[in-house]
């Protein structure tokens, strides 16, 4: 029977069976090679994601241990005006200051150990100046404990609100945003920065 002019129409030949991507064969090797690379990107994507929504990095750990450390000594040097301070003015600022950075303390250790650090209390009390020690006592025998606390409290508290906004700066999860945002209000409130640019 000879060829009719619409056997393409009637009788359409089949055509070879394409991939899915353009480009690629229906090679065993090829196939195998394009669902390890999916793979590997479906993996990268979801790491990722993940540390995007579980926040595995609040910010700069080192900013938050110093912070941290810092806490402590302004803590125990509040400790220490406690007892010998004789006026009002020094014993109400070592009370506010050891009760606000008490309060803030647990948090910033949450969001340290959040990032994979574990900060003991052994590592904070090494955060202890013993020249500060040496300070006060000068201070308190020569009856000028009050005045040199101020002095030194006040430039802690400085120096903590550096460190805090630093940190603040450095941080991209909202939470830790928020807790060292609060931290901060709260260490301006102990001591107003000279200027503030936050």
């Amino acid at each position: 029977m000879p060829p009719n002019q619409y056997d393409f129409i009637t009788n359409p030949q089949k055509l070879p069976k394409k991939g899915l991507l353009p480009g690629i064969g229906n090679s065993k090797k090829q196939r195998i090679l394009m669902v390890g690379v999916g793979g590997i990107l479906l993996v990268i994507i979801l790491i990722t994601v993940f540390s995007f929504i579980f926040g595995g990095s609040g910010g700069n750990t080192d900013d938050l241990v110093k912070a941290a450390k810092q806490q402590s000594e302004l803590i125990r040097i509040s400790d220490i005006a406690l007892t010998k301070a004789r006026g009002s003015d020094a014993l109400n600022l070592a009370i506010t200051t050891k009760m606000t950075l008490m309060a803030e303390q647990q948090p910033f250790l949450k969001m340290i150990k959040n990032q994979g650090y574990s900060l003991n209390a052994k590592e904070l009390a090494a955060s202890k100046n013993a020249e500060t020690d040496k300070i006060l006592t000068a201070a308190d025998q020569n009856n000028q404990f009050d005045v040199v606390f101020l002095k030194t409290l006040q430039s802690g508290i400085a120096n903590y609100q550096k460190t805090l906004k630093k940190a603040l700066n450095t941080t991209s999860n909202k939470k830790a945003r928020q807790s060292i945002s609060e931290a901060y209000s709260q260490a301006k409130i102990l001591f107003p920065p000279a200027t503030d640019q936050l």
